[in-house]
């Protein structure tokens, strides 16, 4: 009688299986965005919306020196900012782009409504007669 002998194995064992991890309940944290960047876009946010105010007779005059301050900060800022994250490679990029843009569309907005005004005023006060009199 024979005695019954196990097939060998021609494949070498392998490693045991590791278990893949678990999902994290939670997504990786971006890192936070630029301060100035933050700065410029609420800063060109205050200046149209100080217009809506300027209309009220006391805070008008206070808003009225807060716009255009406003406005040049964005601006500065919005510039700062995009020169620090293009070497830094930070976040915020967008809300620098977004502080600089409206900063310059209100910029334009106040130059245009002043030579305007300088021209209606102008024009009425000369016809008036006001120029001779002066």
């Amino acid at each position: 009688m024979s005695q019954y002998q196990p097939p060998q194995q021609t494949t070498p064992p392998q490693a045991p299986v590791q278990p893949y991890a678990a999902p994290s309940a939670y997504a990786t944290p971006t890192p936070p965005a630029h301060p100035l960047a933050v700065t410029a876009m609420i800063c060109g946010l205050v200046a149209p919306a100080t217009w809506l105010f300027s209309g009220i007779p006391v805070l008008g005059m206070i808003i009225a020196v807060i716009s255009p301050v406003a406005i040049l900060l964005a601006i500065v800022f919005g510039h700062i900012a995009l020169a620090q994250i293009a070497k830094s490679g930070s976040s915020g990029r967008g809300m620098a782009l977004t502080g600089l843009i409206i900063g310059y569309v209100c910029l334009g907005l106040g130059l245009l409504f002043a030579i305007l005004a300088v021209l209606v005023f102008g024009s009425l006060f000369g016809l008036i007669g006001f120029a001779t009199a002066l």
